[in-house]
This record gives C-alpha cells, sequence and structure tokens, in this order.
C-alpha cells in the first residue's frame, strides 16, 4: 500500500509538469513565432529499495530488499516545428520565413532567424534563433527584435535609416535602391536538436547541423504561433481528470492504512 501511495504521488507530479507545459502553450497562443510544446511520459526507470541502516544481512550483504517502480514519469517536452499561420500586417518590419516543403511534403520550421544578444552571460554564447519577424529599429539605426536584441545580417548588424525599405525574397535588403544588407537566415537539419532556452528563442545543441536556406522570406507578414487553443483545453481537462484519478487513489490508501493501524492494532 505504501507503494501505492508512491506511485500515484509521483503521477500526480508528473501531471502538475505536464499541466505547466499546456499553460504555457496557452499563455503564449498570440506570441510570434511560438512552437508548442508537449510532455512525454516515460516509464520511470526501476529503483533498488535498500536497508540503509541494515547492511549486516548474509544472504544478501548488498542489503536489497526488493524492486518497485514509481509509475511515469516526463521523459521530455517534445518540440511541434510546424509553422504557424502567416499574418498579413502590412507593416515594413514584419517579415515572415516561408521554409520550402521538400520532397516528403513535410511542413517544419527549418530556418530562423539570427539574434546577436545584447547582454549576454557569455560572450561566447551571445548567438540565438527565432521565427519571430516582428522587429523594430533602434535608436541606433540598426534593426532589432521586440527585445531589442540584434538582427542579424550576413555581414553583421543591418543599420536603417527609418522604416521605408524592401526585403526581397531572398533576404536582402533594399533602401534608397542601394542594398543594406542581406539577413542572416540559419536552416537547420533536423529542428529538433535545437533547445528552448527562454525569450522566444533557441540555441544550438552538439546534434544540430546547419544546411542552405531554399525557403524565401515574405516581407508585411509575420509568423502566428502553431498553438491550437481547443486542443489545448481538451490536454488541460484530460491532465485534470487523471490528477484528481491519483488524488482519489492516495486518498483511499491512506484510508486504508489508517484502518490497519487503528484497527487491526487492536486485535
Amino acid at each position: 500500500m505504501v507503494r501505492g501511495l508512491y506511485t500515484n504521488g509521483w503521477s500526480m507530479l508528473a501531471h502538475t509538469r505536464k499541466m505547466d507545459v499546456i499553460a504555457n502553450n496557452l499563455a503564449n497562443v498570440n506570441t510570434h513565432g511560438y512552437k508548442k510544446e508537449t510532455a512525454n511520459f516515460g516509464t520511470f526507470p526501476e529503483l533498488m529499495v535498500r536497508r540503509i541502516y541494515d547492511v549486516r544481512s548474509q544472504l544478501d550483504p548488498t542489503a536489497r530488499v526488493g524492486r518497485v517502480e514509481l509509475s511515469s514519469d516526463i521523459d521530455q517536452n517534445f518540440v511541434f516545428f510546424n509553422p504557424g499561420p502567416s499574418e498579413w500586417t502590412e507593416k515594413t518590419l514584419d517579415i515572415a520565413i516561408d521554409d520550402y516543403e521538400g520532397e516528403d511534403n513535410a511542413s517544419r520550421a527549418r530556418s530562423f532567424f539570427t539574434i546577436q544578444l545584447n547582454n549576454p552571460a557569455d560572450a561566447n554564447d551571445a548567438i540565438r534563433y527565432t521565427r519571430d519577424g516582428s522587429f523594430v529599429i533602434g535608436v541606433d539605426q540598426i534593426l532589432r527584435t521586440l527585445a531589442g536584441d540584434i538582427v542579424l545580417g550576413e555581414n553583421g548588424p543591418i543599420v536603417l535609416e527609418g522604416e521605408d525599405f524592401i526585403v526581397t525574397r531572398d533576404g536582402s535588403v533594399l533602401q534608397n535602391d542601394v542594398v543594406a544588407g542581406r539577413l542572416l537566415i540559419t536552416s537547420f537539419e533536423d529542428p529538433h536538436t535545437l533547445r528552448k532556452i527562454g525569450g522566444n528563442y533557441l540555441t544550438t545543441t552538439d546534434a544540430s547541423v546547419t544546411r542552405p536556406f531554399d525557403g524565401v522570406l515574405r516581407q508585411g507578414y509575420v509568423e502566428q504561433s502553431n498553438v491550437n487553443v481547443v486542443s489545448e483545453m481538451v490536454d488541460m481537462i484530460a491532465c485534470m481528470r487523471a490528477y484528481e484519478a491519483n488524488q482519489k487513489m492516495v486518498w483511499f490508501i491512506d484510508g486504508t492504512l489508517e484502518k490497519a493501524v487503528n484497527e487491526l492494532g487492536r486485535v
């Protein structure tokens, strides 16, 4: 029965973590370029239960007394890299990335704007990636994100004189018939090797491999979140029901233990 408490209690913790992921998706439903996450459950590894203060057994000097599995746990947070819908805003500072679907016709957001952080904690780790193409022009005339970070071009920051400029399909930025720069779009073979780090940014891992950009850019559009509100609400209800079921089992087991202690002890 005590193992039942651990099993159901651990499952409650896992569903609490899943609810946090769902809540984060709903909170970012209007965040440009946001990619939905889902919490995947995995089997919790078997743990050996040991008699820590009793290792005198001659039959089993390791003091093992059995095995117990603590139900399921969150294995990983999987990110869906399907592109969100593009919204026409008519703003010259809004830019959307349209990726080529490829031979398998699988639509994946594998290309990203390359961002340089203003005040990175580590100077060697200042590059980030995002699908949020809603930009502004800073007081220094440099193209920046809404958070104030620098939007990189192939030759560094892009300097503009006002919002009257044109972004071509290949990312070239033209102002007064002069090329001010070309947006640095970074594409990856598998975007699932990237990791979210907050602020609607992603960073690379050792498994990240770049590839040539074969998509197009669309000025005046901005990519929306790929979160489906109805689907998230259904997942939230299912998660709540699972949590409540485990909670009721904890109450039931606790009541059974109470009877065992108070009533069987009298016999």
